[in-house]
């Protein structure tokens, strides 16, 4: 390959260290071949007339090139420096061998690499990491019942598929459609026959008139028959009552007790006295076969709000003989749990006093919590 310089004008002292130099018109060089180092060439001083030529053995300094040293973990494969004039190996070591793993990345004795996993949960399937079950259980029931932890596969059915029915005594299945196989008479025949007197239940119209019942013992302490006004609030049985039990006390001999009834929306319905020196005092009949253990009496202003005043609470002796028993003293509005609890007789009856002191005092009605003996 032939490389050419044109129009260059050398002036001082330059030199050109050629393998081959031809002298052209006008000062022109041209240089054949590239060459190696450590060979011989011409030096022309084209200064000097004619030219002066010499021979001198090409060095890298002649050229500018300057040693390339190594560095840190970089070795030669020959010699410790390199200028490009024989062909060597450059070779790179990382002495650094120090490695950290962070979690789940563990790094044991020598630079073992490894994952941490929880063995419970996840195995090592064939070198890869593999699910084994889950780490809680799902509890299921229903149509299917069980438990899932996900080691295996699992169909849950959730709708019963099973619609296959039988009709039971006395019903008849046609299709998908249930019907009663018993007349309303053969009922009653049934209820007859089997000892409960259909008469009241189902009335007097039987077919061969059953004979109405004249006397039925229902006096037996397994029968719960819930007494006149007493009402299940769900916990509690209350035997209530309304302001007509009331009546004045003896303190005032002039004055009485009166209904508020002009519609006022706060007062209407109730009772109050006509003078702040009269009491309201009203008796109640608790049922044979329970007890009494609770009160509460209601009792407002003229504006409807709560007013406290106090209660009492007695058991009186109405024949046979006298005396009373204090159950408890109490406050309106508020249910008052007695002392003593007094059970229902024939010769006793529940008295209530509260003492009012105003005769803007309207009272109302309230309940008696009573439970079975």
């Amino acid at each position: 390959m032939n490389k050419s310089v044109f129009g260059k004008t050398l002036s001082g002292h330059r030199e050109l260290t050629l393998d081959r130099l031809n002298f052209a018109q006008h000062g022109q060089l041209q240089v054949e071949d590239e060459f190696p180092l450590s060979e011989q060439v011409v030096v022309a001083d084209i200064t000097t007339t004619p030219p002066s030529t010499q021979y001198k053995t090409l060095t890298p300094s002649m050229v500018g090139i300057q040693d390339l040293t190594a560095g840190t973990n970089i070795t030669y494969s020959a010699g410790t420096t390199y200028n490009g004039s024989v062909a060597i190996t450059i070779n790179s070591t990382d002495t650094n061998t120090e490695y950290t793993g962070v979690d789940p990345i563990d790094i044991s004795a020598g630079n073992v690499i490894s994952v941490k996993y929880d063995d419970d949960t996840i195995v090592l399937d064939g070198g890869e990491l593999a699910v084994n079950h889950l780490p809680h259980t799902l509890t299921f029931t229903g149509y299917d019942t069980g438990t899932f932890d996900g080691s295996s596969n699992l169909t849950i059915n959730l709708v019963d598929s099973d619609t296959t029915y039988t009709a039971g005594d006395n019903l008849d299945l046609t299709g998908t459609e249930f019907s009663l196989e018993t007349s309303i008479d053969e009922m009653r025949d049934i209820a007859y026959e089997s000892g409960f007197f259909a008469t009241t239940l189902l009335g007097n119209d039987y077919p061969g008139s059953l004979t109405t019942a004249t006397y039925l013992d229902l006096s037996s302490t397994t029968n719960l028959i819930l007494p006149h006004n007493c009402f299940f609030n769900g916990a509690e049985y209350q035997l209530a009552f309304n302001p007509g039990i009331f009546m004045p006390n003896d303190d005032q001999s002039y004055f009485n007790i009166a209904v508020e009834d002009d519609s006022a929306a706060a007062t209407h319905g109730r009772v109050k006295p006509l003078t702040a020196s009269l009491e309201l005092v009203g008796f109640i009949t608790i049922p044979s076969g329970w007890r009494a253990t609770k009160g509460l009496l209601s009792l407002v202003n003229s504006l409807g709000s709560n007013v406290s005043r106090t209660t009492q609470f007695q058991n009186v002796q109405t024949w046979g003989g006298t005396g009373y028993i204090t159950l408890g003293f109490g406050s309106t509005n508020t249910e008052l749990t007695f002392g003593t609890p007094m059970t229902g007789g024939v010769d006793r009856t529940l008295m209530l006093k509260v003492y009012t002191a105003s005769a803007s005092d309207f009272v109302g009605g309230g309940y008696i919590t009573i439970e079975k003996v």
